[in-house]
């Protein structure tokens, strides 16, 4: 009987420290995303007091997540971005970071082979992937570039006229199958969204909010680090790829750049799956890690305070796994005497 109750309570410490690192789960918060300033639950960067907090990423959820939907996500033990909801579809979500991932990079090409899309983004995209690969936490994505439906159709190459919508009826360019943790979005995501060609503030907010000028056009913040624009998967014409811009639209630049380089950035597109209710924030959650703001904007465990919170979790279970331990062995040894 008193082995029995001493193996009870070796399997009970290993639980304890089981739980404890993984019980979190990865949404840290969600929040309603509302970008009317009259609103009682205006909410734009996640920062507002008048955020409300929603529980539209558990996977079979009343409510599904609007897009703009702020989440918190930790994308690996170390790192919580915060991304905005763009799709919610089949209990996956897609999301957009809400500030550059990649900053000071051209769409393709170099100093001596410049301005040419129909190679496709071959320049940043690979250092987009090279920058999330280790987001484990985050779906790995397989896509085809000309082949792959987003949203409304396959097609690459989007020609357009100012102030109307760009329609993808084209291939300005195809890619080989690639499995990443992120991409850029599509012309056809933003025209989903609302989004016009050089037609200003036609976007939502949270498309465009945190670059070089957004707070002239309705954002809240400005990102001294990047530039005008990010870049998304789809081309022009031949020379000339989308982004989008700080006006609050989609626009366009030269792969390469008008006068030298385009120092454009990138954001990453991720896909997850919806959280299991039992492992949302506070339903069985041993550690709530302590995140905070980096100042490139996206959110960085805080070690020092992740210790604290950690601390009384592992003392109990190495305590616990240590006492179980010594008890078997000596009930062991009384067994042999």
């Amino acid at each position: 009987m008193k082995q029995v109750k001493n193996i009870i309570l070796l399997l009970f410490a290993v639980t304890i420290i089981y739980m404890g690192k993984v019980g979190a789960s990865p949404v840290v918060k969600a929040y309603t995303y509302n970008q009317d300033p009259k609103a009682n639950n205006y909410c734009i960067t996640g920062t507002e007091t008048t955020c409300k907090e929603t529980s539209c990423y558990i996977k079979n959820s009343e409510a599904k997540c609007a897009a703009g939907t702020i989440i918190d996500y930790k994308v690996n033990d170390q790192e919580t971005v915060r991304f905005h909801v763009m799709f919610d579809e089949n209990n996956i979500l897609t999301m957009q970071s809400q500030r550059n991932t990649i900053y000071n990079s051209v769409w393709y090409g170099t100093s001596t082979a410049s301005n040419d899309s129909t190679h496709g983004p071959l320049t940043i995209l690979p250092v987009l992937e090279q920058k999330t690969a280790g987001w484990t936490n985050v779906k790995d994505q397989s896509y085809t570039m000309g082949t792959t439906v987003f949203k409304t159709n396959k097609w690459t190459g989007c020609p357009a006229s100012h102030g109307i919508q760009p329609i993808c009826n084209t291939n300005t360019y195809t890619l080989p199958s690639r499995t990443s943790k992120a991409r850029m979005i599509t012309v056809q995501e933003a025209v989903s969204f609302g989004c016009y060609f050089k037609k200003i503030k036609t976007c939502p907010v949270w498309l465009y909010n945190y670059l070089a000028r957004s707070a002239s056009y309705g954002g809240t913040s400005n990102d001294s680090a990047a530039d005008d624009a990010y870049w998304t998967m789809n081309t022009y014409n031949n020379t000339i790829a989308y982004d989008m811009f700080t006006e609050g639209d989609i626009d366009y630049n030269y792969t390469w750049g008008w006068e030298g380089p385009a120092a454009h950035g990138a954001r990453a597109v991720v896909e997850i799956n919806k959280v299991v209710k039992d492992e949302a924030p506070g339903k069985n959650s041993v550690i709530n890690i302590p995140v905070k703001e980096s100042k490139s904007g996206n959110q960085v465990v805080d070690v020092k305070d992740t210790f604290k919170a950690a601390y009384i979790g592992y003392c109990l279970g190495a305590i616990l796994l240590i006492l179980g331990i010594m008890i078997l062995y000596q009930t062991y040894r009384k067994s042999k005497s």
